[in-house]
């Protein structure tokens, strides 16, 4: 049973890395395109801007978080743990990814509020 649920949730943070890297190779050719068209032909592209930092920055930083995470790629400052027993690192990780679940909760929750009040009042980029 946990060994059908941690493949399904590796699969799942591939997806999400790879739906990452779409975002970026796409981003990139938006960008060019958006340059040739201001450089070359003296029209850029209307709403690159808009469209690179709400969408494609959004998915490239935050969906390959998962498979970083699954395959704690994430940088670990080991100065002052590198001394302490086993047992007390692990005790640390669960802390500091309780501590991680807290934060990224708060985060989450606050953002979603925000989105709600800001189509409620239907606020919309200049």
């Amino acid at each position: 049973m946990l060994d059908r649920l941690i493949a399904r949730t590796e699969s799942a943070a591939r997806v999400l890395l790879w739906i990452a890297i779409a975002a970026g190779l796409l981003m990139m050719l938006h960008v060019t395109a958006d340059v040739i068209g201001r450089t070359v032909f003296n029209h850029p592209l209307a709403g690159t801007t808009e469209i690179v930092s709400g969408y494609y920055m959004i998915a490239v930083s935050f969906l390959p978080w998962a498979w970083i995470s699954a395959k704690e790629g994430h940088i670990r400052v080991e100065i002052f743990t590198t001394s302490m027993s086993p047992r007390r690192r692990a005790w640390l990780d669960v802390g500091v990814a309780l501590l991680t679940l807290a934060y990224v909760a708060a985060f989450t929750w606050q953002t979603f509020e925000r989105a709600v009040h800001a189509t409620a009042v239907r606020e919309s980029w200049e």
